[in-house]
C-alpha cells in the first residue's frame, strides 16, 4: 500500500517540478525580452547621440575651415600690401582713416581696421557683412556698382554716405584700389575712408558766417 502511495506521489512531484521549470523558463524569456528592449533603446539612443555628435563635429570642422581660410586670405592681403610698399600691417590696423578690404567674389568684408570698426560701430565678427551694408545709397543708383567696376580696373575715388550698423549716416571720402596677388588676380577690394563729418560742419559754419557777414554789410549800407 505504501509503495502505491509513493508511486502516485512521484508523478505529481515530477509534474510540479516540470511546471516550476516551465515557469522559470517563461520568467527567463520575459527577462530576456526586457533586457533586449533595454539594449535596443540604448542602441537607438547611442545612434542618435553619435549622429548629433557627428553633425556637431562636421559643423565645427566647417567653421574652423572657414576661419582658417579667412585668416589665410587676410594674411595674404596684408602681405600683398606690405610687399607692394603701400603700407604695413601696423599702419593699416592703427590708421586714423578707416580701412577695409572686401571680397571681389561675394562682396563680404575680409578685413577691417580698428578705425573702420569704430566708425561703423561694428561689434563682433564682421565677415558676414556685405560692403553694401556700409553705405547709404539710393536703391536706384548704380554708384556703388560703378565704383566696384572702377576699383577692379585700377581704382576709384569720390564721396559717398557711410552707414553705421546703428543706422547713423555720415559723409565720407573714398579711395579704392584692387588688391592683386602674385598671379595678377584681384583678391580684394581695398577701401580707405575719410570721415567728412567735421569738415562738413566747419564748411556749414563758414557758409553761415559768410551769410551773416553779408547781412550785416547790407544793413550797414
Amino acid at each position: 500500500m505504501k509503495d502505491k502511495v509513493e508511486t502516485k506521489e512521484q508523478p505529481i512531484s515530477e509534474l510540479v517540478e516540470m511546471h516550476r521549470r516551465i515557469a522559470e523558463l517563461e520568467a527567463s524569456e520575459i527577462q530576456h525580452e526586457r533586457v533586449e528592449k533595454v539594449l535596443r533603446r540604448a542602441q537607438v539612443e547611442l545612434n542618435k547621440q553619435v549622429k548629433e555628435l557627428t553633425k556637431e563635429l562636421a559643423k565645427a570642422n566647417e567653421e574652423l575651415r572657414i576661419e582658417i581660410a579667412e585668416r589665410e586670405q587676410t594674411e595674404e592681403l596684408m602681405d600683398i600690401l606690405v610687399v607692394a610698399g603701400r603700407t604695413n600691417i601696423v599702419a593699416v590696423r592703427t590708421s586714423i582713416d578707416a580701412i577695409s578690404v572686401a571680397s571681389p567674389v561675394d562682396g563680404k568684408l575680409i578685413f577691417c581696421n580698428n578705425a573702420f570698426l569704430k566708425r561703423w560701430k561694428i561689434k563682433g565678427d564682421y565677415h558676414n557683412l556685405h560692403y553694401i551694408d556700409c553705405f547709404e545709397v539710393d536703391p536706384e543708383s548704380d554708384v556703388l556698382m560703378k565704383a566696384v567696376q572702377a576699383t577692379m580696373a585700377g581704382g576709384w575715388f569720390g564721396k559717398l554716405m557711410g552707414k553705421a550698423m546703428n543706422g547713423q549716416t555720415f559723409p565720407i571720402h573714398v579711395n579704392t584700389a584692387p588688391v592683386v596677388n602674385k598671379d595678377g588676380s584681384v583678391v580684394g577690394l581695398l577701401g580707405i575712408f575719410k570721415d567728412l563729418t567735421e569738415s562738413k560742419r566747419a564748411e556749414e559754419a563758414l557758409q553761415e558766417s559768410k551769410k551773416r557777414y553779408r547781412l550785416l554789410a547790407d544793413n550797414a549800407a
